[in-house]
């Protein structure tokens, strides 16, 4: 995170989302999987666990929310 603040100088509510998400995902996978180990699959299981059915949100605002705001 720090070397985002050098490097593009991102606001702190940026680096905000990006711990929080960072968080939901590591507790998604029970925090028993190093970030080294996880693979496409893995980020796309996720992402599919955040997305909400295609009826509820045709637009999918929804997983721009969770992923943006850090909230489910």
């Amino acid at each position: 995170m720090s070397s985002l603040r050098s490097e593009i100088n991102a606001s702190n509510n940026y680096r905000r989302n990006n711990i929080i998400l960072l968080c939901k995902f590591s507790r998604f996978f029970k925090n028993e999987k190093s970030f080294k180990d996880i693979a496409r699959e893995d980020i796309l299981s996720f992402l599919d666990s955040i997305r909400k059915l295609e009826s509820v949100d045709p637009l999918h605002s929804g997983l721009e929310h969770i992923i943006f705001t850090g909230y489910n």
